[in-house]
């Protein structure tokens, strides 16, 4: 089987090793690269005492997740960002000058003073962290920020100082004051999920940094180029900075400073923003839908569908679903994207219903007549309503309906001869490779503040397709309502642990055979223009 790793995944997946023993030189390389990480220093030790308060508190709960549907739709799949091969001697040898730079580029450590106070500046601010740096005794050199609450959840980061200020320390004082914002609003995170009301608690930081801050080594531009630009609105969110540049560019900070003070606080600022839960902006492109997105190139349709299904429908449904959840008939098969059981319900496969009326005769409940009666109800509502949306939105006449199924996600309430395996939290960021476009529909209100459920991950300026989790964007729905999107967009699951209910939702694939070419599985692949559809064909061409 091929080797697929997924930066979001938190099992790993088999693979195969090479016979010729490559496989260990590397390891060894990659071993010596980790010592790098663990080299100490003498000023580690200074962290601030909420610093390491922080630093102790429970990391997120690795994703209990297990899905799986049919073996024929085995084909969705995560980015293949690392791939195992031989290593020549002439790898080996670039490899081992990679790794004599990296010892020889090792940053020196910065100092950064950072105090936790609350001061009221004028009537509407008050301070609440300060950090400064103070390199030698010239002004010039000098670099402060401050945290400033506003009214209504609004924050402040203001940054002056010297004209000699470079890059790396201003992140390192950045970096602290932003830490302490990430961890003000996982809080609040924290605090609208346990009060289960529906309300969502937002906030929102500005970074203001003053214009003669750095202007000596042209620090203004190169924040610009990392994502601090305000002229830029590339997937710009409450935390006011383009986050497509800056995770990138933080992630090479974060190694080229390993074993520092101002490293280890990048890595927790790292942390911290792949706990975001931050909900995708439909109003970015439009008031009900985004559609004809151009992602490298390639059409794109994102599109927000209300009210796909009536509440009455879903009550119905959703009786039908408890029941058999209550009797333990949700499918466990393996999973096509982690390998781990699917929690599923087929409906409906290659366009007919998996069961016929005439399979479920009598008084009797069975699971064929509770399949066959959710199909009768959510026929009219997919046929009649859905199928012409979805013609309409990719500009296409042929588009069928494929497969039809519903998937749980998040706490079930278990029997007592049930174990943990009864329930699944996520699915890892994907491609439908099977379908040409996707609806997923939901049954509850998990979804309805962007905090759970189905998330995307839109690719990033000058790298492409990533899976980083920082990255995550979730789509705000109330039950009934949908997102209908092309097969060339990244997605996932994921559901809180802690939300403490399950996410039910309806799934819907759909297949165009508009194509001269016949007997084709997949004719919308055909002639990619574009590295998504070249690497989603390359996966139906796998399976």
């Amino acid at each position: 089987m091929p080797y697929r790793h997924n930066l979001d995944q938190t099992r790993h997946q088999p693979v195969r090793m090479p016979n010729d023993g490559a496989w260990q030189r590397r390891a060894m390389a990659l071993a010596f690269l980790s010592l790098l990480f663990r080299r100490d220093h003498p000023s580690s030790e200074a962290f601030s005492t909420d610093l390491g308060r922080r630093q102790q508190r429970p990391r997120r709960p690795n994703n209990n997740a297990r899905n799986s549907y049919h073996k024929k739709r085995a084909a969705a799949s995560t980015l293949p960002t690392l791939r195992t091969a031989s290593v020549s001697a002439e790898t080996e040898t670039a490899t081992s000058a990679i790794i004599s730079e990296a010892a020889l580029s090792l940053q020196p450590e910065i100092d950064v003073d950072e105090s936790q106070i609350r001061r009221r500046i004028d009537e509407y601010s008050t301070v609440i962290l300060g950090a400064r740096l103070m390199v030698g005794k010239n002004d010039d050199e000098l670099c402060e920020g401050y945290l400033v609450q506003k009214p209504e959840g609004d924050y402040e980061a203001r940054f002056s100082g010297g004209r000699e200020v470079d890059m790396d320390r201003f992140l390192s004082v950045f970096h602290k004051v932003v830490l302490q914002y990430l961890y003000m609003e996982y809080d609040l995170y924290e605090r609208e999920r346990d009060e289960r009301s529906g309300v969502r608690y937002s906030s929102r930081l500005r970074a203001l940094v003053d214009d003669s801050l750095g202007e000596g080594v042209g620090l203004s531009g190169q924040l610009d180029d990392i994502g601090f630009s305000h002229s830029s609105k590339n997937l710009r969110d409450s935390l006011d900075i383009d986050l497509t540049k800056y995770v990138p560019f933080l992630n090479q900070f974060a190694f080229r400073h390993r074993g520092t003070e101002q490293g280890d606080t990048s890595l927790l600022v790292l942390e911290m923003l792949s706990k975001r839960r931050v909900a995708f902006d439909f109003l970015d492109v439009g008031e009900q839908q985004c559609t004809n997105v151009s992602l490298e190139g390639q059409r794109t349709v994102v599109s927000r569908q209300k009210e796909i299904l009536p509440s009455p429908v879903i009550d119905e449904v959703m009786g039908i679903v408890e029941e058999i959840k209550s009797r333990q008939w949700l499918s466990t098969n393996p999973d096509s994207v982690d390998g781990l059981p699917s929690l599923h319900l087929n409906l409906i496969t290659d366009g007919k219903p998996l069961f016929d009326e005439a399979d479920h005769n009598g008084d009797a409940i069975t699971f064929a007549q509770c399949i066959s009666k959710m199909v009768a109800i959510l026929r009219p509502h997919l046929y009649g309503h859905l199928l012409p949306s979805v013609r309409e939105l990719t500009n296409s006449s042929t588009v069928e309906i494929s497969d039809v199924f519903i998937r749980n996600y998040g706490k079930m309430e278990r029997l007592a001869d049930q174990d943990d395996s009864a329930t699944r939290y996520g699915l890892s960021a994907h491609y439908d490779v099977t379908a040409s476009s996707t609806c997923v529909v939901t049954l509850d209100s998990s979804a309805a503040t962007g905090r759970n459920g189905l998330y995307t991950i839109l690719p990033t300026p000058g790298v492409g397709a990533t899976s980083h989790t920082a990255l995550r964007k979730f789509f705000p729905l109330q039950r009934g309502d949908g997102v209908v999107h092309t097969f060339n967009v990244l997605h996932g699951v994921d559901v809180d642990p802690k939300l403490d209910r399950s996410r039910t939702s309806l799934i819907v694939w759909f297949t165009d055979g508009n194509s001269e070419v016949k007997n084709i599985s997949q004719p919308w692949l055909l002639n990619p223009t574009d590295d998504v559809t070249e690497f989603v064909l390359g996966l139906a061409s796998e399976s």
